[in-house]
């Protein structure tokens, strides 16, 4: 027996919703610094933000990082910033190391379950994204 279904599209949000929903940031949640401090990707609402997963032992990683390091430096007065997000085992010490190695000038943060889960199955590495 086939029974029909009555399909409907879903309504259209109202604009206070729209505006709403415009404030809400979607990655409210803390992620550790290398360094110790505390970050959130809210604060950077407005800007363009490059979220780049990767880790010390990448050779992949390693090649791009320079290209980062020039975009920040070159950008570095307008609302645009990088933020690294180290998935090393080893712990902020072997980042901050090679961080200080690599001349990166950008914040560098932990990995954690939050903003892997934020992101979706970082399934390789480097995977960046781009945020606007």
């Amino acid at each position: 027996m086939v029974v029909p279904l009555e399909t409907a599209e879903p309504p259209n949000p109202t604009p206070e919703e729209i505006k709403k929903a415009k404030k809400k940031c979607l990655y409210d949640f803390d992620l550790i610094t290398v360094d110790g401090g505390k970050l959130s990707l809210c604060d950077y609402r407005g800007k363009v933000l490059i979220v780049d997963f990767w880790a010390t032992w990448c050779g992949p990683c390693r090649i791009e990082i320079p290209g980062f390091v020039e975009l920040k430096r070159e950008y570095s007065n307008k609302d645009f910033e990088i933020i690294g997000v180290s998935l090393d085992r080893g712990g902020p010490s072997v980042v901050k190391s090679f961080a200080y190695k690599m001349g990166i000038n950008y914040p560098l943060v932990m990995a954690n379950r939050q903003i892997l889960l934020a992101f979706g199955s970082i399934s390789a590495i480097p995977t960046t994204f781009l945020l606007d």
